[in-house]
């Protein structure tokens, strides 16, 4: 779908790798009460138009959702988060062509702007009250709706061709409910796309908001059990033996030092603004660009033990 992207990724992959490699290896320092590591704009632009993040955040919107490590803003989560993130949407564009789709847990509603672009319409639901009323303001085309994915409206049975979830189900005390209710909305032979951190790549659970993490087989069982079947899980973001042995290593500092600052790599907990905001990631404003994810970063055949599992099911009658 994307395929013509390759010459500009070509182009251009080194630099932003650099400076995702970059961006990261500074928050771990920062996490491990290192020095934080400075660094400056990359000179290489990947947008036509350089963002001006001072005029966005001035616009007449409601105040920006504090950041907490778990829910993306475009604007200042580090490019890292926003490449995972983004290409997960990319991934299951091609699962909403000119279908009805939900997007469950939708955040600050970029990934239900970016599928509103392939799909017949988007409906995006938040639990939080004033994220749904950013999205609001923000973006016209998809429909936002403050709801509990648990308890989704019964007048929505059997209406969605596509639900997608990503990184929300381990936020849910009873999973189970969740997955009922994405059941029920979903017309039969209707597509669920749900993303979730692999434990398996980091075993030790330090992240205060999530009440449980899956392995690949617990996460089709919980799955099938539901009423799901023909369960694809893909993998994303793989992980050498030795960064699975460095994110296990620094979740036992974490819990060994104590909850002190908690800094981002995907653990929760009070974050700042990231020095190096959306102008080196995949997003032009709040809009996801596809021709800047980087290749490695897309779901695909799962190998090893990735951090992030996407299971693509679909609803048994």
């Amino acid at each position: 779908m994307f395929g013509s992207t390759n010459d500009l990724r070509a182009q251009s992959g080194d630099a932003r790798r650099q400076s995702y490699e970059f961006c990261f290896a500074s928050r771990i320092a920062s996490n491990l009460g290192l020095p934080r590591l400075s660094f400056a704009k990359p000179a290489l632009q990947f947008h036509s138009q350089e963002n001006d993040l001072s005029t966005l955040l001035q616009q007449n919107l409601p105040p920006r959702p504090a950041l907490t490590g778990e829910r993306i803003d475009p604007l200042q989560s580090p490019a890292f988060y926003l490449q995972q993130h983004a290409a997960r949407y990319i991934f299951a564009a091609d699962y909403c062509q000119g279908k009805l789709v939900l997007d469950a847990g939708c955040g600050m509603g970029y990934g239900s702007e970016f599928l509103g672009r392939y799909a017949h319409s988007v409906v995006g639901i938040d639990l939080d009250a004033a994220t749904v009323e950013h999205c609001r303001h923000t973006y016209s085309a998809p429909q936002f709706q403050c709801a509990d994915a648990e308890r989704l409206p019964r007048d929505w049975d059997n209406r969605f061709d596509t639900v997608v979830a990503f990184e929300a189900i381990e936020h849910f005390a009873d999973a189970d409910a969740f997955l009922q209710a994405v059941r029920r909305v979903l017309k039969p032979g209707g597509r669920f796309l749900v993303s979730t951190p692999n434990k398996a790549a980091n075993p030790i659970n330090c992240n205060e908001f999530h009440v449980r993490e899956y392995r690949k087989h617990e996460f089709e069982r919980l799955l099938a059990g539901c009423g799901f079947g023909e369960i694809e899980v893909h993998g994303q973001c793989s992980n050498p033996d030795w960064r699975v042995g460095l994110n296990i290593a620094v979740s036992l500092a974490r819990k060994t030092v104590g909850r002190l600052h908690r800094g981002t790599l995907g653990i929760g907990g009070k974050i700042e603004a990231s020095s190096h905001p959306a102008v080196a990631g995949p997003f032009a404003g709040e809009t996801i660009d596809p021709f800047l994810v980087l290749p490695e970063f897309m779901p695909r055949k799962l190998e090893g033990r990735p951090s992030f599992l996407i299971a693509v099911a679909t609803r048994v009658s």
